[in-house]
This record gives structure tokens, sequence and C-alpha cells, in this order.
């Protein structure tokens, strides 16, 4: 009996749980984890807005596109065995009928990233998806920018200008 009561705790120890950084705030192309963690992103263009956000991470989104780029941080060792492909696989979870159309490999900030070009259904509405998972220092960093295809030319410049300034 004891024992039933006990093994949680015990298991407790031996398993690293991640932590989700939640952002504090957005500045100077800087997001701020907390006091002792951030990273630099590239410039937007004129027209991104930051938006207040529910989920951790930070949020634009550009008014004339109807367009969001996104990104938010992961921190902790649950995820380390997880391949990029994998973790790109999670941030398609719920949408329908997904056409990748390319994938690159990226350097940033000295770390292999996946870059992933798609097109897909979401509640029955074309969109294309940018989206880039890298791994550094046990954190996984997501980058996404969500469109509709006829803006996708611009939400992708302006997306990748973003991520490949990051620099943690």
């Amino acid at each position: 009996m004891i024992f039933r009561l006990l093994l949680p705790i015990l298991l407790a120890g031996c398993v690293s749980l991640p932590r989700s950084f939640h952002a504090l705030h957005y500045r100077n192309q800087t997001v701020f984890l907390d006091r002792h963690h951030s990273y630099k992103v590239g410039p937007l263009s004129e027209g991104w807005q930051m938006q207040a956000n529910k989920n951790p991470g930070i949020l634009f989104k550009h008014k004339d596109y109807h367009a969001t780029i996104a990104t938010e941080a992961l921190c902790g060792a649950a995820f380390e065995d997880l391949s990029l492909d994998l973790l790109t696989e999670h941030l398609l979870v719920g949408l329908k009928n997904i056409k990748k159309s390319k994938t690159e490999t990226w350097q940033l900030s000295g770390r292999e990233a996946l870059y992933t070009l798609a097109q897909a259904e979401l509640d029955g509405v074309a969109v294309q998806l940018n989206i880039v998972v890298l791994k550094k220092n046990e954190c996984q960093f997501d980058f996404l920018a969500t469109s509709f295809p006829q803006f996708g030319r611009e939400v992708s410049n302006d997306f990748e200008n973003f991520v490949k300034g990051f620099d943690y």
C-alpha cells in the first residue's frame, strides 16, 4: 500500500518534464523568456503588429495579409530524443489534406533547424504554413507562419527574415 503511494513521488525524481517558458515580452527583436533566457529574431516588415496571446510565446499579425507569425520555446530534456521531423509533425496536428512542398535544413545559431513549407486545410479553408523547429541547449524553439495561399510569398519572405535572425 505505501509503495503505491510513494511510486509517483519516486518516479517524479526520475523523469525530466519539460518546462515551458512563457515569453514575458518582446522588445528590439528579442524574445525575453525569463530573467536569464532570451533569443534574438530578425526584423519583420511594416504591417506586422504584436498581439496579446493567451498561449506561451510571441504572436504577430498582419491585417492586410490576414496572417500570423509566432514563436515559442519549450525547455527540458523530455523532447531531446525526438527528431526535428517528428517535432514538425506535432505542429501539423489537427490540419487536413497536408501537402509539404518544401523541406530544408537550415543552420541557426550553430544548430541544425528544419524548415517546412506546407499547404493544408484548417476548418475547410486552404492555408499555407511555414514552420521551423530547432533544438539548442535543452530547448525546443518553434516558429510558425500561417497565411492564405495568395499571400504566401510575402509572408514566407517575412518569416524567413524573422527566423534567420535567431540567436540563443
